[in-house]
């Protein structure tokens, strides 16, 4: 399933299975939404998490607008090395609902060390929705990567790596 909540209650049956106490986790975009769902709804709570242009926060697409809804799906097509329609076409169908988003006030309840890496030309989840959850989540910071797009991991490797393991052994 590509519902949120059926991938975070996969992720909290991997966690309980392996018996974890501590860990953290890092999600890009559909990942990051997934992390922070997980870290509001589930224990044990992550110790940390990297959130890499996460999605969640974004409350126009699919809320009954079809043309916002069409033109996000256009957007990831042309970013998707997939490029199956259906399949970004049913993730926003399965997560829609005004219970799967993430609230701004919903940030202010996570207590996990949390860093951000947001790529300054992303075009999918611009920058202000990174910002916007650095302000809201206590204590977070906010790294922002000059030229990298929506998944800077790929473009800029070596230095989203070392942000993430310097931000580990923190």
């Amino acid at each position: 399933s590509c519902a949120i909540a059926d991938q975070c209650r996969m992720l909290n049956e991997f966690v309980l299975s392996l018996g974890f106490k501590k860990f953290g986790l890092v999600g890009n975009s559909y990942g990051g939404w997934i992390s922070l769902r997980y870290t509001l709804a589930y224990e044990p709570k992550p110790e940390y998490l990297v959130l890499i242009d996460s999605a969640g926060l974004n409350p126009s697409i699919g809320e009954g607008d079809p043309e916002v809804s069409a033109a996000f799906v256009d957007r990831v097509m042309t970013m998707s090395r997939y490029n199956r329609r259906e399949v970004i076409e049913k993730m926003i169908e399965n997560n829609s609902h005004p219970e799967e988003r993430i609230r701004s006030q919903d940030l202010r309840n996570i207590r996990s060390r949390t860093l951000i890496i947001w790529g300054e030309l992303d075009a999918l989840i611009p920058p202000a929705y990174g910002k916007k959850m650095q302000e809201y989540i206590t204590g977070s910071s906010l790294q922002l990567i000059p030229g990298a797009g929506h998944v800077p991991q790929t473009a800029r490797y070596a230095e989203i790596a070392s942000l993430i393991t310097s931000f580990i052994r923190e």
